[in-house]
């Protein structure tokens, strides 16, 4: 979903930073570590009401998502076990942040959400969906890879699930609701776009079912 031109431009912006880490001795696994302990961060603030903090701080803690795999390819350090580590504290990191906020609207809020459709039951649910979703999503890409037939197609992956998370926490407790809902629906169908992607890619090969 983001144009290649803008990621290619955020590589060109972040490759300062990368120089720094390669010069200063850091390895892509430690940056891989910090982004993980700055998603802890943010989501400690969400979970006691602090969105604007806790938004910010996840959109700082995605820059890192970027740094470690830009330090791996200038210094010839890709392997099986930097992106194993990745991907395993990726999915750490999503199912902290939703966590985060089902124990804001559960235990912390005092007053965001209204009997009837926008309660916080049903809040909750739909973080619980997203959570499957957005693993769903990163399991039929795993799936499909270990069958030899990997792709990344979907428009809307973890760099977009990141930065939608962190600017319904900057934008407020307010429209954290719909804001939610309508990250739900874009999980939910890039899901099943990567699941027909997939299923077509095998009709009539080998590895079909």
């Amino acid at each position: 979903m983001i144009p290649q031109k803008i990621v290619s431009l955020f590589r060109k912006k972040v490759k300062p930073a990368v120089v720094f880490f390669q010069k200063t001795g850091f390895s892509p696994d430690s940056l891989t570590i910090f982004g993980l302990l700055l998603t802890f961060v943010s989501s400690f603030f969400i979970a006691i009401g602090s969105f604007l903090a806790g938004g910010l701080i996840l959109l700082f803690s995605g820059i890192f998502d970027t740094l470690d795999g830009e330090l791996a390819r200038i210094t010839s350090r890709v392997s099986p076990r930097g992106a194993f580590l990745d991907s395993s504290f990726d999915r750490i990191s999503e199912f902290t942040t939703l966590g985060a906020f089902a124990y804001w609207a559960l235990f912390t809020d005092k007053g965001s959400f209204s009997a009837g459709f926008a309660d916080k039951n049903t809040f909750v649910l739909m973080l619980f969906i997203v959570l499957f979703g957005s693993l769903l999503t990163s399991y039929l890409r795993a799936r499909a890879e270990g069958l030899g037939n990997g792709t990344r197609q979907g428009f809307f992956a973890r760099p977009e699930r990141v930065i939608s998370t962190a600017l319904i926490a900057i934008i407020g407790k307010k429209f954290v609701f719909w804001g939610f809902a309508v990250l739900l629906l874009l999980v939910s169908a890039t899901c099943i776009q990567r699941f027909f992607v997939i299923w077509k890619n095998f009709s009539g090969g080998k590895d079909g079912r």
